[in-house]
C-alpha cells in the first residue's frame, strides 16, 4: 500500500516509490479526498497503471472500498517478501515489531491452551499496535515521541 496526499503535488520521493512498486501487489491510497474538488489530481496519470482508491481518512469516505481492495489483494496472493515492506519512521517500525510480538504471544497462548483471556490480551495488543501505524489508536506518549523526533530533525538540520 502506497499512501499519497491527493491534495498536494507529488514529491520526487513519491515518484521514486511509484516507479518501484509492483503493479500486482500494490494499492495506491489517495488520501484527503475531502480537500479536493471533483477533478483528479494533475499527476494522476503517473499512477494509472496501479490500482488506486480515493479516500478521506478524516471523514471515512472511500474507506469501505479500500478495505475491500485490501482484502482482495491479501487473499489473492501470498505474503509480501521482507524487501517489499517499507515502514517510513521509527515509531511505525516499533509499532510493527510490537504487533508481531503480540501475534507470536497469541500463537503461544493458543498452542499452550492458555485461557481465552490471555489470547484476548495478546490480540488486543496486536490491534493497538497496528492502530498506532494507521493512526487509529494513539498511546499517551505518542505526541511526545513525534515532538521529540521533530525537534531532533530541526536541530540536526
Amino acid at each position: 500500500m502506497l499512501i499519497l496526499d491527493a491534495s498536494e503535488k507529488l514529491m520526487d520521493e513519491d515518484l521514486s516509490l511509484i516507479s518501484e512498486v509492483e503493479k500486482e501487489r500494490t494499492i495506491v491510497v489517495l488520501n484527503k479526498k475531502d480537500l479536493m474538488d471533483d477533478t483528479a489530481p494533475r499527476w494522476y496519470e503517473k499512477i494509472s497503471r496501479l490500482e488506486s482508491v480515493l479516500i478521506s481518512a478524516k471523514t471515512g469516505e472511500g474507506c469501505d472500498k479500500l478495505e475491500s481492495s485490501l482484502y482482495k489483494k491479501a487473499t489473492l496472493g501470498g505474503l509480501p517478501q521482507e524487501e517489499e515492506i517499507w515502514i517510513t519512521n521509527r515509531r511505525q517500525q516499533q509499532a510493527a515489531k510490537n504487533a508481531l510480538s503480540a501475534l507470536f504471544s497469541a500463537r503461544k497462548s493458543l498452542n499452550q491452551s492458555s485461557g481465552e483471556e490471555f489470547l484476548a490480551v495478546d490480540l488486543r495488543s496486536c490491534l493497538n499496535a497496528l492502530g498506532e501505524i494507521v493512526g487509529e489508536t494513539t498511546p499517551d506518549d505518542l505526541l511526545g515521541q513525534i515532538f521529540s523526533d521533530f525537534l531532533y530533525w530541526k536541530i540536526k538540520k
